[in-house]
Formats: structure tokens, C-alpha cells, sequence
């Protein structure tokens, strides 16, 4: 079963959609009544936290919002 599937959301879901899901199922595999289902539960949030950030990565990159040119500008600041 896959991550989208046991927390009920849609694949692309990002991250408050994610975290709202696993806070909701949460109350339903509680870890001391439901161990493997509160495993699997905390595997799926997991995986799904892994997908939203590699493509909130993916699309900061797309809209070219990131120039590798500039680097970090915490840095930039801090050097000055």
C-alpha cells in the first residue's frame, strides 16, 4: 500500500495537508493500542514529508526562484 493510500490524501499534497492527515489517523493508531497500524502510519508520514520537500525542491528549481550563481544568501549577509 502506498504512503497516499494510508493517509487518504492525494499524492501531490503538500506539507500542512500531510501533517493535518497523519495528526487526524494519529487519534485512530494510537502507538500503545495499535502498534503496527501506528507503525505504518509513522512510515507513510515519513515517506510523504520525504515527496513534498523533493518536490517543493524540484519546483523552486523549475521556476528558477534558486541561481546557483548567488549561493546561499544567509551567508551573504553574515560575511558582510
Amino acid at each position: 500500500m502506498k504512503w497516499w493510500d494510508v493517509l487518504k490524501i492525494p499524492y501531490d499534497s503538500d506539507l500542512k495537508t500531510i501533517k493535518r492527515a497523519y495528526a487526524k489517523l494519529l487519534k485512530v493508531h494510537n502507538p500503545e493500542n495499535d502498534a503496527k497500524g501506528y507503525q505504518k502510519l509513522r512510515e507513510s508520514y515519513d515517506e510523504a514529508v520525504k515527496c513534498a520537500k523533493r518536490n517543493g525542491k524540484y519546483q523552486n528549481v523549475q521556476e528558477g526562484s534558486y541561481n546557483k550563481d548567488e549561493g546561499n544568501t544567509s551567508e551573504k549577509y553574515l560575511n558582510e
